[in-house]
């Protein structure tokens, strides 16, 4: 394995008896992982991720307030507006 300065991606791998383990290695790699136990064959493990949308996910931007979408629509002005206070 090399080291690019960050960490390496972790996954989980597992074998026909229910054997588990987490293995490091880059995304673009292969490796075969044999099982410590019983030394079959390990396959990788789908993982559910996290996503952040950091608001609403967009197939429901149509619940957010009026005020809300007035200050998206507004977005320009009112920074056009809060620059020049600041610089006054």
């Amino acid at each position: 394995m090399e080291w690019y300065g960050w960490n390496m991606p972790e996954y989980l791998y597992g074998c026909e008896e229910k054997h588990r383990q987490s293995e490091s290695h880059g995304m673009t790699e292969n490796p075969l992982i044999v099982c410590a136990k019983c030394g079959k064959v390990m396959h990788r493990i789908p993982q559910v991720t996290a996503v952040n949308w950091g608001g609403l996910p967009p197939h429901l931007e149509h619940l957010r307030s009026n005020a809300v979408h007035n200050m998206i629509a507004n977005a320009d002005e009112n920074r056009a507006k809060y620059l020049e206070t600041k610089g006054k």
